[in-house]
């Protein structure tokens, strides 16, 4: 299968399912990887509804580009709250550790969220996962 946002082909990208042992959130994020060295996913981010197996593929407005270091995931999640009526997103944001490793870190609790699983995009949508995108708003 092929997948397409806007003109990249983001086929090769995979749906990583993780788990807070603090708070016990399941929640699932959204790797984008390249076929070659000139793909450029600049912006591209998805947001999980791991609730109803939903992933939100859409990209950042400028502003939040422009300042992505700076913005909290929950400025992300409530603008997309409003745009697509829903309430349990989730957006999260690389971090790095204090051994410089980029992890995930849990919404509710701030503690390191553990990676259950990796799978493809097309075993996402086989296991029921929805994908959706979302090109302007």
């Amino acid at each position: 299968m092929k997948f397409y946002f806007k003109e990249e082909n983001i086929s090769e990208g995979k749906v990583i399912d993780l788990k807070c042992h603090n708070c016990f959130l399941n929640t699932s994020s959204f790797d984008i990887v390249g076929n070659n060295w000139t793909m450029s996913f600049i912006g591209i981010i998805g947001v999980f509804n791991s609730s109803e197996n939903e992933l939100f593929i859409t990209s950042l407005t400028k502003d939040e580009f422009q300042n992505y270091s700076n913005i909290h995931p929950s400025e992300i999640n409530e603008r997309l709250k409003l745009l697509l009526n829903r309430e349990n997103l989730v957006f999260l944001k690389n971090e790095k550790d204090s051994n410089n490793q980029l992890i995930k870190k849990c919404p509710n609790c701030h503690e390191k969220l553990e990676q259950i699983k990796e799978r493809s995009f097309e075993e996402f949508i086989l296991d029921g996962g929805k994908v959706y995108t979302i090109v302007s708003y």
